[in-house]
């Protein structure tokens, strides 16, 4: 059976015949730890003699962008990663500097620990990530069915739901907005777009968003967890 959530953004088939084995994954970010994978010619390059600073980025709990945009306001360090990482799971990524400033060795927090592996002579791009390695956990699961899968070789790369948001599957709505160039819309939907894998606190506010006229009246209203929401209606 197709979840639901999946149906929404128009996934309507399984890659394969196999039956699934049950079970549940993330129920912790240890259960789902997933680091980058760098093209060897592009780490045989990191010195460490002057140059753009490289790091690597391991965080729990956090999606890349919250963990960017906290590091520059914090050490004023601007980084840039060669893909993204979400929250629900533990994860190691490289991020490089964008400029060739005095850049700390390494520092941590409770969610994230940056390290400083080296330099190069330009900024890393996402070219220069060949692959991601994953170990997942799954709970609960019935592995005695394991033994029917025959299709390693098979399996088609779907782009999931959490590409969407996997709470919230909207961003293919703002975009096909962005694309239209109906950015009032875009707008609209950011804030107001409301659904049922989503919070009863998010979706409270996202109703009252509905009506445009409360825009104004939203500052007191909108939880720390919508913080995209906030820097749009507040910039």
């Amino acid at each position: 059976m197709i979840p639901k959530i999946d149906c929404s953004i128009g996934i309507f088939v399984y890659s394969t015949n196999f039956e699934g084995i049950g079970g549940k994954i993330r129920s912790n970010p240890d259960d789902f730890f997933v680091s980058e994978i760098l093209d060897p010619p592009t780490l045989s390059k990191i010195s460490q003699t002057d140059g753009y600073a490289v790091y690597k980025l391991k965080k729990y709990g956090i999606d890349t962008n919250h963990a960017l945009s906290e590091i520059f306001k914090i050490h004023g360090l601007r980084l840039k990663a060669l893909g993204l990482k979400d929250a629900s799971a533990t994860t190691e990524q490289f991020v490089c500097d964008t400029g060739r400033s005095k850049s700390p060795e390494k520092f941590s927090t409770n969610r994230y620990d940056l390290e400083r592996i080296g330099f190069v002579s330009k900024p890393l791009t996402k070219k220069d990530m060949i692959g991601n390695h994953f170990e997942i956990k799954i709970q609960d699961a019935d592995f005695t069915k394991i033994r029917n899968f025959k299709d390693y070789d098979k399996i088609l790369n779907f782009f999931g739901y959490q590409r969407f948001g996997s709470k919230r599957p909207v961003s293919h709505l703002i975009g096909k907005a962005i694309l239209q160039n109906d950015f009032e819309q875009a707008v609209h939907l950011l804030l107001s777009f409301n659904s049922e894998y989503d919070s009863v606190e998010n979706n409270k506010v996202r109703k009252m968003f509905e009506d445009k006229s409360n825009y104004s009246k939203a500052l007191n209203e909108i939880p720390p967890q919508m913080d995209i929401e906030r820097i749009v209606l507040f910039p």
